[in-house]
């Protein structure tokens, strides 16, 4: 997933939070713990089982890292 699409679901996932929209927040959380379970694989070429460990590793913190989150740090998403 390129810095751009992040971005969009950055987006949706705050309006839908601002919304009380909790279902759709979900499902954009669940794209979220998707392609960080695959960032591994995809960036460094890693195995299956070093992939599931870099998702273990950020598992619990997605979603605060969402709350966190502002564009105006000027820095990407992945970062």
């Amino acid at each position: 997933m390129i810095e751009t699409d992040f971005q969009a679901l950055f987006d949706t996932w705050k309006e839908a939070k601002a919304s009380g929209n909790a279902p759709k927040a979900a499902v954009i959380v669940q794209r979220i713990h998707l392609n960080v379970y695959t960032y591994a694989k995809k960036r460094f070429g890693a195995d299956e089982e070093t992939s599931s460990e870099f998702y273990l590793h950020f598992l619990s913190k997605i979603e605060p890292i969402l709350e966190n989150y502002t564009k105006k740090a000027n820095f990407d998403f992945k970062v």
